[in-house]
């Protein structure tokens, strides 16, 4: 017992540091410090995987949390913007509700909350990428090859998400934060163009989310635009265009809510806080109605070109015949070769019957007289 204590003792100092770090990284998201994010979470996720193993469970949030930190410096640095649905002022109300909940939580409870079994070290092989929290460097030996950021956020928020998957009977937290790792997934996905992948990660996050939250709840619009946008980048505009109009139908039952609040209550700080949520919310409507219709213009452009296409094609394909009716035809029989004397016009044919029968009395004229003179002589 006596040899188990300084161990105790340094997993609560590891504990409490990861734990300070933890919170440090998500109030640089709340300010959208994503540098910053990135430095402390990426210590975080070092001190954990020293101190419980690498896909431990005590790792889950701090993998979830610095793979988005990851994906957001990524959209930042190539000047990607975030979907309308879930706007920054979104991530800074959802990054508080975080953190709060953290200030709850004192970091000798959490210790003691946790088993002292360690669970065994995850090895995931992803395509061309590999886990490594403390570096981005694929190996010290091939420094030129340097994983991107959105490589290591897809590897840490797959991750977290078997973290999740493996307490999804503890309850419907845990279910929230295996949505919250596929929805991410799904948003690294649609960054790299892989959107079948996306889809399946989307639609997976979107069943989840339907199932433990409220029908007006703004997550499951967020889910339901993103799977609108990875279907409008692979063409298929009506499915895009069917997400769309569901983002919109939970936005408007969350205004419809919202305003019920405004309507009912007697507390001016709730009913500030419904009126400013109304008024976000009926912002992104007209953003997300010119969605469909810039996916209706496209998909008018995409007919066009279809049809153009199709036309080109028969074109084609009647040259082709042609083609190959000559070079089949019979090369003793050359026929259809010979140009053809063209018919002579009706004024044409009078004109040298005319001629014939002025030659031909001539020539009985002059034939007479020769008969003439012979009997003469």
């Amino acid at each position: 017992m006596a040899e188990n204590k300084p161990q105790s003792a340094n997993q609560n100092d590891a504990f409490t540091r990861a734990f300070n770090l933890l919170v440090q990284g998500k109030r640089h998201l709340l300010v959208c410090d994503y540098h910053s994010a990135v430095q402390s979470l990426e210590e975080t996720c070092k001190i954990l995987d020293q101190t419980y193993g690498k896909g431990a469970d005590e790792c889950g949030e701090a993998y979830l949390f610095y793979g988005i930190a990851l994906l957001e410096l990524s959209r930042q640095e190539t000047g990607a913007l975030d979907g309308v649905v879930n706007t920054k002022k979104d991530k800074k109300q959802d990054t508080e509700e975080d953190i709060e909940d953290c200030d709850e939580k004192t970091p000798e409870c959490e210790v003691s909350e946790k088993s002292e079994e360690k669970n065994d070290v995850l090895d995931i092989d992803t395509p061309g990428t590999s886990f490594g929290v403390t570096s981005k460097k694929e190996d010290e030996n091939n420094e030129d090859a340097e994983i991107s950021d959105l490589e290591v956020s897809f590897d840490v928020l797959t991750m977290a998400s078997i973290i999740f998957r493996r307490q999804i009977d503890k309850g419907m937290e845990m279910k929230l934060k295996l949505a919250e790792s596929l929805q991410k997934l799904g948003e690294v996905s649609i960054e790299w163009e892989n959107n079948e992948h996306a889809i399946t990660m989307l639609n997976e996050c979107l069943a989840i989310r339907k199932e433990c939250l409220p029908e007006d709840d703004r997550l499951i619009a967020e889910t339901y635009y993103h799977i609108g946008i990875a279907h409008s980048f692979m063409s298929q505009i009506e499915k895009a265009n069917d997400c769309y109009r569901s983002a919109i139908n939970v936005i408007s039952k969350r205004i419809d809510s919202q305003k019920k609040i405004m309507a009912e209550s007697n507390d001016n700080e709730v009913k500030g806080k419904a009126e400013k949520e109304v008024w976000e919310l009926e912002s992104l409507l007209p953003e997300m109605r010119a969605k469909i219709e810039d996916s209706i213009d496209q998909m008018s452009t995409i007919t066009d070109a279809k049809k153009k296409e199709e036309t080109e094609l028969m074109e084609e394909k009647m040259i082709a015949e042609k083609i190959k009716e000559v070079q089949t035809k019979p090369v003793n029989n050359v026929s259809h070769l010979v140009k053809r004397k063209r018919k002579d016009e009706p004024e044409v044919v009078a004109k040298k019957t005319c001629t014939q029968i002025a030659a031909h009395e001539t020539n009985r004229i002059e034939g007479g007289k020769e008969v003439s003179s012979q009997v003469k002589n």
